[in-house]
């Protein structure tokens, strides 16, 4: 009986639970660094270990705070924050979730951004000169638009869990709810812009030894050593 009551629970507030690990989800990495710099290395080690399971965490691809690198890289951090802003606007707002195939557009970004990055590191790697490489700003907004995608494809279904819900959201097919989702999708992605900004005015202020390029970080950044190019968590504890 208990444990029928714990899933009815946790299927009627699942998008509450969601909302709430994903805050935790999207908080720690930012408080790796900060700890760090306060002196509080335990807590900070467990952060970037646990997060080193989740991403390659190279210091020259993520963002810092007090000169030390968050715990997983700008990427992952603004895919997530993207999912995190799409679930607690879905748990705001009447929002219709979109279709599968509205994931293609939405996919295509960071698909070509960091495929052709990975493929020109891998044959780039020996000269130290890959063909292409990302910048930061970039990864923040392919991250941020593929993680909106996926929020707003899914999210929408575990506001209410009724079988009629899951299946209107599975037909969507007015073309005014499609457009106010779509709006909710730009709403998400300018948000992160702006949220990004304030990260890297915070790089700024923060870091003298590492700071960053410019006021988006848009310079294409690689180690000066070859060697020091899969070095994991050079700027973390």
């Amino acid at each position: 009986m208990k444990n029928f009551q714990l899933g009815d629970f946790i299927f009627r507030n699942f998008l509450n639970i969601l909302i709430v690990f994903l805050l935790i989800l999207n908080l720690l990495p930012i408080l790796a660094p900060i700890f760090a710099h306060l002196g509080f290395n335990l807590p900070a080690k467990i952060i970037y270990f646990i997060y080193s399971f989740l991403c390659h965490q190279l210091h020259w691809r993520s963002l810092h705070i007090y000169d030390y690198q968050c715990a997983w890289c700008t990427r992952d951090m603004f895919l997530w924050g993207s999912i995190l802003l799409a679930a607690i606007l879905v748990k705001k707002f009447n929002i219709k979730g979109l279709q599968w195939f509205w994931m293609i557009p939405f996919t295509l970004p960071i698909a070509l951004d960091g495929g052709i990055q990975t493929v020109a590191t891998l044959f780039g790697f020996g000269s130290g000169q890959p063909v292409y490489m990302s910048t930061n700003f970039l990864r923040m907004l392919t991250g941020s638009i593929f993680g909106t995608g996926v929020g707003l494809w899914l999210l929408p279904a575990f506001k209410n869990n009724t079988k009629q819900n899951l299946a209107a959201l599975r037909n969507l097919t007015n073309l005014s709810a499609l457009k106010a989702t779509l709006k909710v999708a730009l709403v998400v992605i300018f948000t992160l812009f702006i949220i990004y900004l304030i990260f890297i005015i915070i790089w700024q202020l923060t870091s003298t030894q590492y700071p960053p390029e410019n006021v988006m970080d848009l310079a294409v950044r690689t180690p000066a050593e070859l060697k020091d190019w899969l070095v994991r968590r050079a700027h973390g504890i």
